[in-house]
């Protein structure tokens, strides 16, 4: 084969990939969203329940509130900026954000790397830190509920957004919500 029809190959080959990933993943019809949505619930529930807190339920709003911000996220595509003043019923809402390009993560994946941050936390002196602050959102004790939102940009970059409800975070309640693991 000359050598110009291999590289038509490779790069035919490396197209036909890139659109499977894409296409496996890309949240516009609503069984992946909601199929994306669980798999985020029940891994966040795997790791609150290693700490005894209890369960997190998914809430229609926030789902909403956070597709919402996972599309505007992904139209902008500059990254991953945080909302400012996340609110819902007047109260703070927590957020965590997750990106990548053109491969996809799960929603498992994505709870995996927030709660990973429980390697670098100090729980003999607790506090809000940049390195663990979506570990200890994971598992906020007070927390109750959780959105998750996830959209693909036009370049093909994934955008995926967890809210929290009641927001923990909170300075002075590290040690009232978040608690070592149990085994």
């Amino acid at each position: 084969m000359p050598k110009t029809s291999i590289f038509h190959f490779f790069l035919l080959f490396l197209f036909i990939q890139i659109n499977l990933i894409s296409s496996q993943h890309d949240f516009k019809n609503q069984t992946q969203l909601k199929s994306f949505q669980k798999e985020t619930l029940d891994r966040h529930n795997y790791y609150r329940q290693k700490h005894g807190v209890p369960s997190l339920k998914l809430n229609n709003d926030l789902n909403n509130l956070a597709q919402k911000y996972a599309e505007k996220l992904a139209k902008n595509d500059k990254g991953l900026i945080h909302e400012k003043n996340c609110r819902y019923k007047g109260k703070y809402l927590g957020e965590n954000l997750c990106g990548g390009t053109l491969a996809r993560f799960t929603g498992k994946e994505m709870t995996d790397i927030y709660y990973n941050e429980i390697k670098y936390y100090n729980f003999n002196k607790q506090g809000f830190s940049m390195k663990t602050g979506h570990f200890t959102e994971v598992v906020w004790k007070a927390t109750q509920y959780l959105g998750v939102g996830v959209a693909i940009s036009k370049k093909g970059n994934m955008f995926a957004v967890c809210r929290y409800f009641p927001g923990g975070n909170v300075q002075g309640q590290f040690e009232k919500n978040v608690f070592k693991p149990k085994n």
